[in-house]
């Protein structure tokens, strides 16, 4: 099934090994994507703490809606409900 995606964010920490499986994932499935390292960039940062109330990585943004943390079953449905 092609998917049809306006904007994917991945926010990460480079060396966290959940946001690495999150990547992979994301690739697999052929998902292009924009990664943030909340470490590195600190309006990544007040983006995830503001929108999602935590400091917690991995968090995927499809365009406004946000997945908190490796769970493949809610990202694909986050994936699915926006394809056209």
């Amino acid at each position: 099934m092609e998917r049809v995606v306006k904007r994917v964010v991945l926010f990460l920490v480079r060396e966290c090994a959940v946001c690495a499986r999150v990547a992979q994932y994301l690739r697999e499935r052929g998902v292009e994507f924009e990664e943030r390292d909340v470490r590195s960039d600190p309006q990544a940062l007040a983006e995830l703490q503001r929108k999602t109330h935590q400091n917690q990585v991995p968090v995927l943004r499809v365009d406004e809606e946000y997945v908190v943390g490796y769970d493949p079953a809610e990202i694909d449905r986050a994936l699915e409900s926006k394809a056209g």
